[in-house]
C-alpha cells in the first residue's frame, strides 16, 4: 500500500454526480448544517454536533489524524453546486495489514439518491486499485438500515478485490465472483475468519 497516495496530496476524486476532498477548517459551517442534524447521527455512535465549535474539534481531530497519518476524511461535494452534503473516507488506516475502515455519512436531505454508494466506490476503487489497498472494512449499526443498504451495494467490491489479491492477480479484469454474494444479514459484517477467508462475521 502506498501510503503517500492517501497522505501526500491526496487527489480530489470525481465521480459523475460528486467530487470527494481531503476535509478542511473552512469547511466548518458547512460540516455543522449536516452533522447537527439529529436524524442523521440517530442511528450511530456519534452525537450531533449542539455547536460550531464542536465541529472545529471534530475537524481539528481529523486534521490531525490525517497529519499522523491514521486516517483520512474527504468531504462529499455536488459537482453541481459546489455544496458540502456529506464525508465518507478511511476513517483508520493500518499500513501494517495493507487495510483501512470505511465510513460515511450524509445530509438527511440528500437520502436515497445514492450519493453515498457513488462516493464510497469511488473511495473503494482509488483505495484498491491505486493505493494498493488489500483489505477494506465497514460496519454499521444493525438499526441502520440506510447504511446496510450501502453495505449491501459495495461488499460485492471489496470481496471481489480480495478474491483477485488471494488468487494471485492484481488485475480487476482478470476474475470475478461468479455470483453476487448474498445480503448482509442484522448483525454481520464483511471480514475474514481465522483461516483468512472472506465471510459474514457477527459484528459485536
Amino acid at each position: 500500500m502506498d501510503l503517500n497516495l492517501f497522505f501526500t496530496k491526496p487527489p480530489v476524486l470525481e465521480t459523475e454526480r460528486l467530487f470527494l476532498r481531503k476535509l478542511e477548517l473552512e469547511d466548518a459551517p458547512a460540516y455543522f448544517r449536516f452533522a447537527h442534524d439529529p436524524a442523521v447521527s440517530a442511528a450511530t455512535l456519534w452525537e450531533p454536533h449542539g455547536t460550531i465549535e464542536d465541529t472545529v474539534k471534530e475537524l481539528r481531530d481529523v486534521m490531525h489524524k490525517f497529519d499522523s497519518r491514521q486516517a483520512i476524511r474527504r468531504g462529499i461535494f455536488l459537482q453541481a453546486t459546489g455544496d458540502l452534503i456529506g464525508r465518507t473516507g478511511l476513517i483508520r488506516v493500518d499500513p501494517v495489514h495493507d487495510n483501512a475502515h470505511l465510513g460515511y455519512a450524509i445530509a438527511s436531505e440528500h437520502w436515497n439518491r445514492g450519493y453515498v454508494t457513488e462516493a464510497a466506490k469511488e473511495v473503494l476503487r482509488f483505495s484498491f486499485l491505486e493505493a494498493g489497498l488489500h483489505r477494506m472494512e465497514a460496519r454499521c449499526n444493525s438499526n441502520n438500515a440506510a447504511s446496510y443498504r450501502v453495505l449491501d451495494a459495495i461488499h460485492s467490491v471489496i470481496l471481489s478485490r480480495e478474491f483477485l489479491l488471494r488468487n494471485g492477480s492484481d488485475n480487476p479484469t482478470a476474475a470475478s465472483i461468479s455470483s453476487p454474494p448474498p445480503p448482509l444479514a442484522n448483525g454481520y459484517r464483511i471480514g475474514k475468519n481465522r483461516l483468512g477467508h472472506t465471510c459474514k462475521i457477527p459484528d459485536r
